[in-house]
């Protein structure tokens, strides 16, 4: 049985993006190959402390990568095949390596510049130097069209495939009208008015600016943030509105829950590679409200969905109302949802990602 190693800095868990792709991808192949999974875990506890000590989280991309390439490159020679995380695979040699692309820090500082200062762009040029490294001497797939189209356009890379990121659609699905009610009930959450769903960091990447003047500019609105990380200050000014609940840490075990009780799902990012929120909500019937980014390009461009609630980035704040009142107004149109979900079981479930993955490795490692 062939070896194949899957090399992530943080360990895999039901949580984050990558850390589920890799853990969603171990378990594809592990009936055909031999399966290891290295990240820092696998590194001395001494020299994790130490670099979490000298760099108390910051400069992670170039101190990750470093420690990646000096403590696995040896370990890793006898594997068949490697398979990488964006810039993490920086300083990681082998024969046959796959470097995956979950969206690029050149299409990210782009789309946040105004935002950004010069120190922070600088440090930026430098992740998108190891991101470039990265997918030198290595296959290369990207999560998403925009994707690959970024990584060949400013990497000068080229991208064998686009395989999309998937969701358990077993686990993330609709609910009943009498599920929802219920659901309400217990999670504090009012009757008699649309609920809308908010889910990620409260950061200017995820449009939270956006969505505090959605807030403010409707009152009659309910408005339900499950978020992670974030910054006090907007935390702050967001829980004084009558119309928020916020909720923080909430596990995977308990997000479906909070999908299934809302009305729509709103994600005004200015950028994405190919987020799993926007796909728990496909798959959950929840229509779709935010700017032509990730999955919500696709989902417009690709699936013809999302005409009136998926938008350009030029809009006026008015705009962004008016797509949700669109979008609430599909929220009641049966047919509409069950297509959001159809999209999600036929390209985003677990089956079409293992199928597609182990098609594409089974290609690569037989070279």
């Amino acid at each position: 049985m062939k070896k194949i190693a899957i090399i992530t800095y943080n360990p895999p868990t039901e949580a984050g993006g990558v850390e589920r792709f890799c853990a969603y991808l171990a378990n594809a192949f592990s009936d055909r190959y031999e399966i290891d999974i290295f990240s820092k875990k696998d590194l001395s506890e001494k020299i994790v402390n130490l670099e979490e000590g000298i760099f108390k989280g910051k400069f992670r991309e170039l101190s990750s990568s470093v420690l990646l390439g000096m403590f696995f490159n040896k370990k890793l020679a006898h594997y068949d095949l490697l398979i990488t995380n964006g810039y993490n695979g920086a300083f990681i040699r082998h024969p046959k390596k796959v470097n995956v692309y979950h969206g690029n820090m050149a299409g990210h500082r782009r789309a946040l510049q105004k935002f950004s200062s010069l120190l922070g762009n600088l440090w930026k040029i430098i992740v998108e130097i190891l991101e470039k490294n990265s997918g030198k001497r290595s296959s290369i797939v990207c999560v998403s069209e925009q994707c690959k189209r970024e990584i060949e356009e400013f990497y000068g890379l080229k991208a064998d495939i686009v395989i999309n990121n998937c969701v358990n659609v077993g686990y993330f699905k609709p609910s009943t009208m009498e599920e929802k009610l219920a659901l309400r009930k217990g999670l504090s959450l009012p009757l008699d008015r649309p609920v809308i769903i908010f889910t990620g960091r409260l950061e200017i990447r995820k449009g939270v600016d956006i969505l505090m003047e959605v807030i403010q500019n409707r009152k009659d609105w309910f408005f339900y943030i499950v978020c992670g990380k974030g910054n006090n200050f907007y935390e702050s000014v967001l829980v004084n509105n009558g119309n928020v609940k916020i909720e923080k840490g909430i596990c995977y075990n308990n997000i479906a829950e909070r999908y299934k009780a809302s009305d729509v799902f709103f994600l005004p990012s200015r950028y994405e590679g190919f987020e799993l929120s926007t796909i728990e909500a496909l798959a959950c019937g929840l229509p779709i409200v935010g700017y032509e980014v990730g999955v919500m390009r696709e989902l417009k461009y690709k699936y013809g969905m999302g005409n009136g609630t998926i938008l350009s980035q030029e809009v006026h704040i008015k705009d962004v109302v008016n797509a949700l009142e669109t979008a609430l107004k599909y929220s009641k149109n049966q047919e509409y949802k069950n297509r959001l979900r159809e999209i999600a079981v036929n390209n985003f479930s677990l089956a079409s990602f293992n199928a597609n993955w182990n098609k594409y490795i089974e290609k690569v490692i037989s070279k």
